[in-house]
């Protein structure tokens, strides 16, 4: 198509999006559009085979496909926010009334204890077993509170799954940044998402007038070595 009927076929879509299709009456159309009959004559030709005729109204095909998409997407979005609102009213009136509804919990068959609370906030998806399993894999154990709140915030952020993460951190552990003198500390670590690194950056050698990250940087002052940038 050409500029002009770009410029018509946009103008009678926006119409048809808002008014359920378009009106029949060319004369009508050219008015839409803001052009003169000679115009609207030149470019209709083309346009208007982009439209059908369906129950008395021009319709653009791909629009009604995209439109229903739309309509259904905010109808669940509002049956979605009329059922939080019931669910945030009910429990709203079970405090006032002095109720409250128990929280279940999960028991450990073994032992027969309940299951400490997750380390953040947010809806549990993790255990602790998994998330200890994968602080254990993690090459340097320091501040285990900070370090296993970052894992699981972390997985609850990136959206993996326990095993994937899990490989992801052993892989580390073995590289030569796992393995060396400035490993980050693991609450970093996972607050960073480095777990999203390329692998091959974990194997990189520091030469000693190259690069050093921050928190190399601060480990290095911390442990009194000396950092020379120039060599």
């Amino acid at each position: 198509m050409t500029l002009e009927q770009k410029g018509m076929f946009i103008t009678l879509l926006d119409y048809a999006w808002v008014n359920d299709g378009l009106p029949t009456d060319e004369n009508m159309l050219a008015r839409l559009c803001g052009c003169d009959d000679i115009t609207f004559n030149n470019c209709w030709d083309i346009v208007k085979k982009r439209f059908e005729l369906k129950k008395g109204r021009l319709k653009n095909k791909r629009q009604e496909v995209e439109k229903k998409a739309y309509n259904d997407k905010v109808s669940a979005c509002a049956k979605a926010g009329k059922l939080s609102a019931l669910a945030k009213k009910k429990a709203s009136q079970q405090k006032v009334n002095g109720r409250s509804t128990p929280v279940q919990r999960t028991f450990n068959d073994t032992e027969g204890e309940a299951e400490p609370e997750p380390y953040s906030k947010s809806n549990k998806k993790f255990s602790h077993t998994e998330i200890d399993n994968i602080y254990k894999a993690y090459p340097r154990h320091t501040a285990p509170v900070a370090a296993k709140k970052a894992i699981e915030k972390a997985l609850l952020k990136s959206g993996l799954d326990y095993d994937t993460m899990l490989q992801r951190v052993k892989k580390f552990a073995v590289s030569k940044k796992g393995r060396g003198d400035f490993c980050p500390h693991p609450a970093t670590w996972f607050n960073q998402g480095r777990y999203d690194d390329d692998p091959a950056e974990w194997d990189k050698e520091y030469k000693k007038d190259g690069y050093m990250s921050d928190d190399e940087i601060t480990r290095a002052n911390i442990e009194k070595v000396k950092y020379n940038p120039r060599g």
